[in-house]
Protein backbone atom coordinates (compact mmCIF):
# COMPACT_ATOMS: atom_id res chain seq x y z
CA UNK A 1 0.00 0.00 0.00
CA UNK A 2 2.81 2.20 1.38
CA UNK A 3 4.53 1.60 -2.35
CA UNK A 4 1.40 2.56 -4.16
CA UNK A 5 1.18 5.71 -2.21
CA UNK A 6 5.17 6.68 -3.39
CA UNK A 7 4.62 5.93 -6.78
CA UNK A 8 1.77 7.95 -6.91
CA UNK A 9 3.39 10.79 -5.48
CA UNK A 10 6.46 10.05 -8.23
CA UNK A 11 4.21 10.07 -10.95
CA UNK A 12 2.50 13.49 -9.74
CA UNK A 13 5.84 14.90 -9.31
CA UNK A 14 6.71 14.33 -12.26
CA UNK A 15 3.67 15.71 -14.11
CA UNK A 16 3.73 18.99 -12.39
CA UNK A 17 7.52 18.49 -13.46
CA UNK A 18 6.38 18.43 -16.90
CA UNK A 19 3.31 21.05 -16.48
CA UNK A 20 5.61 23.84 -15.18
CA UNK A 21 8.33 23.27 -17.50
CA UNK A 22 5.71 23.68 -20.39
CA UNK A 23 4.54 26.87 -18.83
CA UNK A 24 8.07 27.99 -18.68
CA UNK A 25 8.40 27.24 -22.32
CA UNK A 26 5.14 29.15 -23.07
CA UNK A 27 6.09 32.20 -21.48
CA UNK A 28 9.86 32.43 -22.87
CA UNK A 29 7.54 31.93 -26.25
CA UNK A 30 5.68 34.87 -25.23
CA UNK A 31 7.93 37.04 -24.24
CA UNK A 32 10.09 36.41 -27.43
CA UNK A 33 6.75 36.95 -29.57
CA UNK A 34 5.86 40.16 -27.99
CA UNK A 35 9.25 41.52 -28.26
CA UNK A 36 9.29 40.87 -31.92
CA UNK A 37 6.03 42.29 -32.25
CA UNK A 38 7.07 45.64 -30.87
CA UNK A 39 10.32 45.37 -32.87
CA UNK A 40 8.21 45.37 -35.92
CA UNK A 41 6.31 48.02 -35.12
CA UNK A 42 9.18 50.81 -34.06
CA UNK A 43 10.50 49.86 -37.69
CA UNK A 44 6.63 50.33 -39.58
CA UNK A 45 6.54 53.65 -37.20
CA UNK A 46 10.44 54.69 -38.17
CA UNK A 47 9.91 53.88 -41.96
CA UNK A 48 6.38 55.95 -41.53
CA UNK A 49 8.44 58.86 -40.11
CA UNK A 50 10.94 58.83 -42.83
CA UNK A 51 8.51 58.28 -46.08
CA UNK A 52 7.07 61.56 -44.08
CA UNK A 53 9.86 63.75 -45.70
CA UNK A 54 11.07 61.67 -48.69
CA UNK A 55 11.44 64.33 -51.50
CA UNK A 56 11.58 62.08 -53.91
CA UNK A 57 9.47 59.24 -55.72
CA UNK A 58 10.56 56.42 -58.63
CA UNK A 59 9.41 56.71 -62.20
CA UNK A 60 7.01 54.00 -63.03
CA UNK A 61 9.08 54.53 -66.80
CA UNK A 62 12.57 54.52 -66.48
CA UNK A 63 12.73 53.37 -62.82
CA UNK A 64 14.54 56.69 -62.03
CA UNK A 65 14.75 58.74 -58.37
CA UNK A 66 12.99 62.05 -59.40
CA UNK A 67 11.77 64.97 -57.83
CA UNK A 68 7.77 64.43 -55.62
CA UNK A 69 6.39 67.39 -57.54
CA UNK A 70 8.10 66.47 -61.17
CA UNK A 71 5.28 66.19 -64.05
CA UNK A 72 7.61 65.03 -66.11
CA UNK A 73 10.78 62.67 -65.42
CA UNK A 74 13.91 64.53 -66.70
CA UNK A 75 15.66 61.64 -67.57
CA UNK A 76 12.93 59.63 -69.50
CA UNK A 77 10.40 62.70 -70.44
CA UNK A 78 7.26 60.23 -69.33
CA UNK A 79 4.47 61.60 -66.41
CA UNK A 80 5.27 60.18 -63.64
CA UNK A 81 1.88 59.41 -63.13
CA UNK A 82 -0.04 60.44 -59.51
CA UNK A 83 1.04 62.83 -57.37
CA UNK A 84 2.95 61.36 -54.29
CA UNK A 85 1.07 63.03 -50.89
CA UNK A 86 3.73 64.68 -48.98
CA UNK A 87 3.39 65.17 -44.88
CA UNK A 88 0.81 64.28 -42.75
CA UNK A 89 -1.35 62.89 -45.62
CA UNK A 90 1.57 60.55 -46.21
CA UNK A 91 1.70 59.49 -42.77
CA UNK A 92 -2.07 59.05 -42.49
CA UNK A 93 -2.00 57.12 -45.67
CA UNK A 94 0.50 54.58 -44.24
CA UNK A 95 -1.26 54.39 -41.20
CA UNK A 96 -4.46 53.87 -42.04
CA UNK A 97 -4.21 52.03 -45.84
CA UNK A 98 -7.37 53.13 -48.17
CA UNK A 99 -8.09 55.96 -45.86
CA UNK A 100 -7.48 58.14 -48.98
CA UNK A 101 -8.86 56.43 -51.69
CA UNK A 102 -12.22 57.59 -53.61
CA UNK A 103 -13.86 53.80 -52.86
CA UNK A 104 -13.36 54.23 -49.43
CA UNK A 105 -14.40 57.26 -49.42
CA UNK A 106 -17.48 56.38 -51.42
CA UNK A 107 -18.36 53.72 -49.05
CA UNK A 108 -18.06 55.57 -45.72
CA UNK A 109 -20.81 57.83 -47.52
CA UNK A 110 -22.81 54.68 -48.32
CA UNK A 111 -22.78 53.75 -44.78
CA UNK A 112 -23.38 56.64 -43.38
CA UNK A 113 -26.62 57.33 -45.61
CA UNK A 114 -27.82 54.17 -44.27
CA UNK A 115 -27.16 54.76 -40.83
CA UNK A 116 -28.79 58.09 -41.38
CA UNK A 117 -31.76 56.58 -42.74
CA UNK A 118 -32.29 54.63 -40.06
CA UNK A 119 -32.26 57.10 -37.38
CA UNK A 120 -35.13 58.73 -39.85
CA UNK A 121 -36.86 55.27 -39.71
CA UNK A 122 -37.25 55.27 -36.07
CA UNK A 123 -38.26 58.88 -35.58
CA UNK A 124 -41.07 57.63 -38.28
CA UNK A 125 -42.33 54.25 -36.44
CA UNK A 126 -44.55 56.30 -34.58
CA UNK A 127 -46.37 58.14 -37.48
CA UNK A 128 -47.32 55.25 -39.72
CA UNK A 129 -48.29 52.14 -38.38
CA UNK A 130 -46.52 49.90 -40.93
CA UNK A 131 -42.76 49.32 -40.48
CA UNK A 132 -42.23 49.06 -44.15
CA UNK A 133 -44.14 52.85 -45.00
CA UNK A 134 -41.81 54.11 -42.06
CA UNK A 135 -39.07 52.71 -44.23
CA UNK A 136 -39.93 53.46 -47.21
CA UNK A 137 -41.05 57.40 -46.07
CA UNK A 138 -37.39 57.74 -44.53
CA UNK A 139 -36.01 56.91 -47.77
CA UNK A 140 -38.62 59.47 -50.06
CA UNK A 141 -37.34 62.08 -46.91
CA UNK A 142 -34.04 61.74 -47.85
CA UNK A 143 -33.77 61.23 -51.65
CA UNK A 144 -34.99 58.26 -53.02
CA UNK A 145 -35.51 58.41 -56.77
CA UNK A 146 -39.29 59.79 -56.95
CA UNK A 147 -41.43 61.02 -59.63
CA UNK A 148 -40.58 64.44 -58.15
CA UNK A 149 -37.58 64.33 -59.81
CA UNK A 150 -39.72 66.04 -63.06
CA UNK A 151 -41.18 68.56 -60.58
CA UNK A 152 -37.69 69.67 -60.46
CA UNK A 153 -35.87 67.71 -57.90
CA UNK A 154 -33.00 66.51 -59.98
CA UNK A 155 -30.84 65.93 -57.19
CA UNK A 156 -32.67 62.73 -56.29
CA UNK A 157 -30.98 61.24 -59.64
CA UNK A 158 -27.47 61.32 -57.44
CA UNK A 159 -28.94 60.92 -54.03
CA UNK A 160 -30.83 57.85 -54.21
CA UNK A 161 -27.31 55.92 -55.43
CA UNK A 162 -26.24 56.28 -51.66
CA UNK A 163 -29.66 54.78 -50.46
CA UNK A 164 -30.29 50.85 -50.05
CA UNK A 165 -33.57 49.03 -49.28
CA UNK A 166 -32.06 46.85 -46.72
CA UNK A 167 -29.30 45.42 -44.92
CA UNK A 168 -28.43 42.42 -47.71
CA UNK A 169 -29.08 45.28 -50.36
CA UNK A 170 -26.31 47.10 -48.70
CA UNK A 171 -23.73 44.20 -48.08
CA UNK A 172 -24.05 43.57 -51.76
CA UNK A 173 -23.50 46.78 -52.91
CA UNK A 174 -20.38 47.30 -50.70
CA UNK A 175 -18.74 43.73 -51.44
CA UNK A 176 -18.88 44.86 -55.20
CA UNK A 177 -17.96 48.55 -54.27
CA UNK A 178 -15.07 47.44 -52.56
CA UNK A 179 -13.86 44.58 -55.25
CA UNK A 180 -14.25 46.79 -58.76
CA UNK A 181 -13.66 50.10 -57.08
CA UNK A 182 -9.85 49.71 -56.18
CA UNK A 183 -9.45 48.09 -59.67
CA UNK A 184 -10.81 51.03 -61.14
CA UNK A 185 -9.09 53.84 -59.15
CA UNK A 186 -5.72 52.02 -60.19
CA UNK A 187 -6.57 52.07 -63.74
CA UNK A 188 -8.22 55.51 -63.75
CA UNK A 189 -6.83 57.32 -60.89
CA UNK A 190 -9.37 58.45 -57.98
CA UNK A 191 -10.52 61.67 -59.68
CA UNK A 192 -11.60 59.94 -63.11
CA UNK A 193 -13.27 57.10 -60.30
CA UNK A 194 -15.61 59.55 -58.50
CA UNK A 195 -16.42 61.37 -62.34
CA UNK A 196 -17.11 57.47 -63.67
CA UNK A 197 -19.10 56.69 -60.59
CA UNK A 198 -21.49 60.05 -60.59
CA UNK A 199 -22.01 59.86 -64.38
CA UNK A 200 -23.06 56.24 -64.49
CA UNK A 201 -25.30 56.80 -60.98
CA UNK A 202 -26.96 59.76 -62.31
CA UNK A 203 -27.51 57.65 -65.59
CA UNK A 204 -28.84 54.72 -64.41
CA UNK A 205 -31.43 56.37 -62.23
CA UNK A 206 -32.59 58.81 -64.85
CA UNK A 207 -33.15 55.38 -67.13
CA UNK A 208 -34.99 54.08 -64.41
CA UNK A 209 -37.25 57.31 -63.61
CA UNK A 210 -37.72 57.20 -67.84
CA UNK A 211 -38.57 53.82 -67.59
CA UNK A 212 -41.69 53.96 -65.18
CA UNK A 213 -42.97 57.27 -66.84
CA UNK A 214 -46.37 57.89 -65.99
CA UNK A 215 -46.43 54.80 -63.71
CA UNK A 216 -44.96 54.52 -59.71
CA UNK A 217 -40.83 55.57 -59.67
CA UNK A 218 -39.48 54.57 -56.60
CA UNK A 219 -35.42 53.30 -56.74
CA UNK A 220 -33.02 53.05 -54.59
CA UNK A 221 -29.12 51.46 -54.42
CA UNK A 222 -25.70 51.93 -55.68
CA UNK A 223 -26.08 48.98 -58.19
CA UNK A 224 -25.77 50.86 -61.10
CA UNK A 225 -23.54 53.14 -60.29
CA UNK A 226 -21.54 49.89 -59.68
CA UNK A 227 -22.66 48.32 -62.96
CA UNK A 228 -21.25 51.06 -64.82
CA UNK A 229 -17.79 51.08 -63.30
CA UNK A 230 -18.19 47.01 -64.51
CA UNK A 231 -18.96 48.30 -67.97
CA UNK A 232 -16.05 50.80 -68.08
CA UNK A 233 -13.55 48.18 -66.60
CA UNK A 234 -14.84 45.97 -69.04
CA UNK A 235 -14.58 48.43 -72.10
CA UNK A 236 -10.84 49.07 -71.13
CA UNK A 237 -10.19 45.90 -71.19
CA UNK A 238 -11.52 44.79 -74.55
CA UNK A 239 -9.46 48.33 -75.97
CA UNK A 240 -6.57 47.30 -74.42
CA UNK A 241 -6.36 44.08 -75.86
CA UNK A 242 -3.90 41.13 -75.12
CA UNK A 243 -4.29 39.39 -71.72
CA UNK A 244 -5.87 42.65 -69.90
CA UNK A 245 -9.22 41.34 -71.42
CA UNK A 246 -9.39 38.72 -69.13
CA UNK A 247 -8.56 40.46 -65.70
CA UNK A 248 -12.58 41.75 -65.36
Amino acid sequence: MFKWIIDDTRALIRDLRAALGNVAKRWRWFRIRSRQKIDKTAADLDNVRKSAGVATRMCRSCRALIPVDARVCPECGDAPGERVSRGFTRVLENMVPGAMSVSAGLLTTILIAYVLNLMVWNQLRDVFPRGDMAWVASQWGLGANTGLVFQGEFWRLLSNVFLHGGILHLLFNSWALLTVGPLMEEIFGPRRLLALYVATGIGSSLVSAVWRLGGPVYSVGASGAICGLIGAAAAWGWMRGGRSRYII
